[in-house]
């Protein structure tokens, strides 16, 4: 994964997650996908995106952040493992403070939402269950006010549901 970034008239303004590959180890071409990420109203920016963990044998929803003062974080693993997570979604507010789900299968393989909060320029303790365990969801959408409040739809089966 190689981040890179413009500057113009000395603030950030775009930033492209690129996954790079070599013939001799095409997993990683296909292992880094569904970047995403949301940027403060100081040009704080943090990016997520999931990845194939080749240690771990897991798919995993990663960040990385920006911060103006000090440049980039290291890769930092936020969705739980063991587990198969993917298809991250990330809102920051303008205060820097950011709400990121994603979907994870469950024990049943299952989809379900889970979530961390960016606070303070630090992660929470771990990963939250959103959906109920065995709630098949489809899709989700969530949004983040500079209160730090946060609400979250999503299209779900009810467990054990042939609907």
């Amino acid at each position: 994964m190689i981040f890179f970034q413009k500057n113009f008239t000395a603030k950030l303004v775009a930033i492209a997650m690129v996954t790079t590959f070599s013939t001799t180890n095409l997993l990683a071409f296909m292992s880094a996908d569904q970047p995403k990420n949301g940027i403060s109203d100081m040009g704080n920016l943090i990016a997520v995106w999931s990845v194939y963990d080749q240690t771990t044998g897991d798919y995993v929803v990663r960040s990385r952040t920006w911060d103006v003062n000090n440049g980039w974080s290291s890769n930092t693993t936020i969705s739980a493992t063991p587990g198969t997570s993917s298809c991250p979604s990330i809102i920051v507010n303008n205060a820097g403070d950011a709400a990121v789900l994603w979907t994870t299968l469950d024990q049943n393989n299952i989809p379900t939402i889970q979530g961390r909060i960016y606070y303070n320029g630090a992660w929470d303790v771990g990963p939250t269950q959103i959906s109920a365990e065995g709630e098949a969801v489809i899709m989700f959408e969530h949004k983040l006010n500079n209160n730090g409040d946060i609400s979250v739809i999503w299209s779900s089966f009810p467990p054990n549901s042939s609907d």
